[in-house]
């Protein structure tokens, strides 16, 4: 019995000590999740992947925002590392819409790992829209000191989640609430680009995500004045999508705090 159980101790031990094989992985490389491309472009991505088991199959399928899912490649494989160089010819057509790729790697363990990418296609550049009159008050007032460009509204910072204040004003209400200090800040995480030669009144999607995306950005805006254009992005850094055209039309720095604030109009 001492015997048979020394075994089984030395057997447990020995498989304990097996070295633990390295899980199934996969990368792209732009790591890039979301372009914005026309019909007809080609997107070129490189993709990376290892496992500890054999590597057996690599799919790669794409879908029509509302549509079934079309295999576009459905290739066998060998080894324990893959990697490939895809090129994605965007659909041609005249909508503006969207598709998601999904691409996937198998193991001989019957293991899966996908990686996704979404594709905006605009047919051709569009003119954004614009809305006037937008107010936001000094943060020494009552009133809405705070404002979420997604929705066009404005908010009071101490009630609202911070991940809807793209725009927060920075005027301190004890050291000296009655002067505007014209800063703003963005708890979102939103970055900014003042850019005054911007071509505000003509802007297309393309014109304004080629300038922000060449701007330098920073994370407060000092010294607004009438006039200014400063350019924004809504929402994740690395998604094509939520540029954001301000113009300062009026910034009102009266003697009573209660009516200090800015009045702007926005193009998205």
């Amino acid at each position: 019995m001492r015997l048979i159980l020394l075994l089984t101790l030395i057997v447990v031990f020995s498989f304990s000590c097996k070295k633990k094989k390295d899980p199934l992985l996969i990368f792209l490389s732009p790591s890039q999740i979301s372009y914005t491309l026309r019909p007809e472009d080609v997107l070129r991505v490189e993709i990376t992947g290892s496992s500890g088991n054999e590597l057996k199959r690599l799919t790669i399928n794409h879908r029509k925002v509302n549509s079934v899912s079309i295999n576009i490649l459905d290739s066998v494989i060998a080894g324990n590392k893959l990697s490939y160089s895809f090129e994605y010819n965007v659909p041609s057509g005249n909508d503006t819409t969207q598709y998601t790729i999904e691409i996937s790697i198998y193991d001989d363990s019957g293991e899966k790992i996908s990686a996704g990418i979404s594709v905006y296609v605009f047919p051709e550049d569009l003119l954004l829209v614009e809305t006037a009159g937008h107010e936001m008050f000094s943060h020494a007032s009552t009133s809405y000191d705070a404002y979420n460009l997604t929705t066009g509204h404005p908010l009071h910072s101490e009630s609202a989640d911070s991940s809807e204040m793209n725009i927060l004003d920075m005027t301190n209400d004890t050291i000296n609430p009655n002067t505007l200090i014209r800063k703003w800040s963005s708890p979102a995480g939103n970055k900014f680009v003042r850019f005054n030669d911007f071509d505000y009144a003509n802007t297309t999607f393309n014109m304004l995500r080629n300038s922000y995306n060449a701007g330098n950005k920073n994370t407060f805006i000092e010294n607004i004045t009438n006039g200014d254009i400063i350019l924004s992005k809504i929402g994740n850094p690395v998604i094509d999508t939520g540029f954001v055209a301000i113009k300062v039309v009026q910034v009102i720095d009266d003697d009573s705090t209660q009516f200090d604030r800015y009045i702007f109009n926005i193009k998205k």
